[in-house]
């Protein structure tokens, strides 16, 4: 097992941490805080964060953003967001949001992130946002995003989650965090076609989880190996690409992690989103729950990733 580091670069913690993303050309991380719908952008060598509310009178009732992507192509910075069952166009500077394509009503996009084409890839799941228990099983659909059409390229999941890719960008990896596994599809970059559904790993025949701890957020290194976030389980897993092994572990003060994605200027800083979400004060503080972490492991030149692909397509 390799000797990690493990420390906070965000000032103030957040609800419910999800979406990081590395934007290579600014050298900035940037997550969001779904049910607070605001998106949050760290320099990690200043620290200085800015934040984006995307509340505004004609949205104030969506129950979360779960995805901001930063766009390219545009003459003022935008991103990419999910609001409810909606895809739109948010434009920090301005604050405006234009909408792009919707889900039907009682389906709510989940978490997204853009292929190495810069098109977009993203989950939904039918139910009421924060409740489990009204979640629906086969619900779920995969979709991808670009030039303004909004494809259905798989249904039947039930909650789709963290999404990535293979080194080689020909095999996709989703999680689906309420059947505990992580399936992979064969995709044509070309045509952003994709196979049959295949299992790859789940949770309920690993002896790495245990009790509630849940497969959510997913990234791949430059080996085409997975890093997971385990949900209820202080922790984000590092699965072999080819035998579905656990083959090492980060340890996390924070119980809920969401999500993973690398950075840096050498791309060997993975970055970790948390969530307090339900917790007392008191556990929030030493959990230090809610905080997005910068993970270093200097020993291994392996620990690296690609820069995280930003839309391409509006």
């Amino acid at each position: 097992m390799s000797s990690f580091h493990v420390q906070p670069v965000s000032e103030e913690p957040v609800d419910w941490g999800e979406s990081p993303h590395w934007d290579e050309s600014r050298q900035r991380l940037s997550y969001v805080d779904c049910f607070a719908k605001t998106i949050h952008q760290i320099d990690p060598e200043s620290g200085k964060c800015d934040r984006f509310s995307i509340v505004s009178a004609t949205n104030r009732s969506t129950p979360m953003t779960t995805m901001a992507v930063p766009g390219t192509g545009q003459c003022e910075p935008a991103y990419l967001i999910t609001l409810g069952n909606s895809i739109a166009k948010y434009s920090p500077d301005s604050g405006d949001i234009l909408k792009l394509a919707d889900i039907e009503s009682g389906s709510y996009f989940n978490n997204g992130k853009c292929d190495p084409r810069g098109r977009l890839w993203v989950g939904s799941f039918t139910g009421e946002p924060g409740n489990p228990v009204t979640m629906v099983r086969g619900g779920g659909n995969l979709y991808e995003f670009s030039n303004g059409t909004l494809s259905t390229k798989f249904t039947g999941l039930s909650i789709p989650n963290g999404i990535t890719w293979s080194a080689d960008g020909r095999k996709m990896f989703v999680v689906d965090t309420m059947e505990r596994t992580i399936n992979c599809f064969d995709i044509d970059q070309e045509s952003a076609t994709i196979g049959k559904k295949k299992a790859f790993f789940s949770s309920n025949q690993d002896f790495s989880f245990k009790g509630t701890e849940i497969p959510y957020g997913i990234t791949t290194d430059i080996r085409g190996n997975l890093w997971l976030a385990v949900y209820y389980g202080a922790k984000i897993l590092n699965i072999d690409c080819n035998t579905a092994k656990v083959i090492n572990k980060i340890d996390l003060s924070a119980h809920m992690v969401t999500s993973a994605c690398f950075g840096g200027i050498e791309m060997n800083e993975l970055f970790v989103t948390s969530s307090y979400r339900g917790l007392p004060t008191q556990q929030i503080s030493a959990q230090q729950a809610g905080h997005t972490f910068k993970v270093t492991c200097f020993r291994d030149n392996s620990f690296k990733g690609s820069a995280s692909s930003p839309f391409t397509h509006f």
